[in-house]
């Protein structure tokens, strides 16, 4: 498995309808979800990832609580980062 270093150096998440005590909880063990996340990709893996990330509007429920609201933002945040640039795609016929 090949590591890689990956720094955030700052994130903005903008929360409506969501109490600030479960934003701070779910943002206080956002680190440990991705880590999770990245160590349980199996074979290693490979990015190129860009110097900025933008994730769109999360659809939660309206009793979300901090472990729903972490694993959401984390799976955007990753699939952001996973995803295949333009240049990357091709298209099937």
């Amino acid at each position: 498995m090949s590591f890689r270093d990956i720094r955030i150096e700052r994130l903005n998440i903008a929360l409506h309808g969501v109490s600030s005590l479960v934003a701070e909880q779910a943002l206080a063990g956002l680190d440990a979800e991705l880590r999770r996340r990245l160590g349980s990709l199996h074979g290693g893996w490979q990015t190129d990832a860009p110097s900025s990330l933008r994730i769109g509007p999360l659809d939660l429920p309206a009793d979300a609580d901090a472990a729903a609201v972490r694993q959401q933002v984390a799976e955007g945040l990753l699939e952001a980062l996973f995803r295949p640039s333009a240049a990357d795609s091709t298209e099937v016929e």
